[in-house]
């Protein structure tokens, strides 16, 4: 009974429509469609209100290459993100993982207030968005939503500045000059001077 319970209540439904017109469906069809599923009151499963269970969102393949090469049949590192419905997961509790087996855990922890956004599945935080197969990263634009920099403040003004710059720091110092005397080419002739000691020493003139 419970086999016919979770082949009714689970599995996909189908919904009949009139077809497409022009690649898209009616949308008094899609309306009628997106009230039915409103309003449709499922009866809750009897495994979902007792057992744990992690909807994953997404996974990442963490295992390294050198292990690979080594051997290439080595336990693999996998992380999984999602969601924990159900009850809470308890320490040391059995995990069937499906396809691969029965597991253990080996240890939990939880995360704090702040980093449950960060973490949470596709959570964009930062410009930073997850997809299944890649990482996407906010660069700005005309469709950006994070605020606009101040342009009174002194650190945007600054680097302003340090964009607008047409030639190099070091091109800009070479060509300043000081309010104070300047060094010239020493003469090759070199005088001599003779201490009180007899010592000779010379004396270059710099102008």
């Amino acid at each position: 009974m419970a086999i016919l319970n979770f082949s009714t209540s689970v599995r996909e439904q189908n919904c009949f429509t009139s077809g497409q017109l022009h690649g898209t469906y009616p949308k008094n069809e899609i309306k009628n469609l997106g009230r039915f599923i409103s309003v449709r009151k499922f009866r809750p499963l009897l495994w979902r209100l007792t057992l744990p269970y992690v909807l994953v969102d997404r996974l990442e393949y963490m295992t390294p290459p050198s292990r690979l090469d080594e051997n290439p049949k080595c336990n693999r590192d996998i992380f999984l993100y999602g969601f924990v419905r159900g009850v809470h997961l308890r320490n040391q509790c059995p995990v069937h993982i499906p396809g691969c087996g029965d597991f253990r855990l080996k240890y939990k922890r939880s995360l704090v207030e702040k980093k449950k956004l960060i973490y949470a599945p596709m959570s964009g935080v930062g410009g930073i968005i997850y997809d299944k197969d890649s990482i996407y990263i906010e660069l700005g634009g005309s469709h950006s939503h994070s605020k606009q920099e101040d342009p009174t403040n002194p650190k945007s003004e600054m680097i302003s500045s340090l964009m607008k710059l047409q030639r190099t720091l070091d091109a800009q110092m070479c060509e300043s000059r000081g309010e104070g005397p300047t060094l010239t080419q020493a003469h090759d002739e070199d005088e001599e001077l003779l201490d009180d000691d007899g010592d000779v020493s010379y004396k270059r003139e710099i102008r």
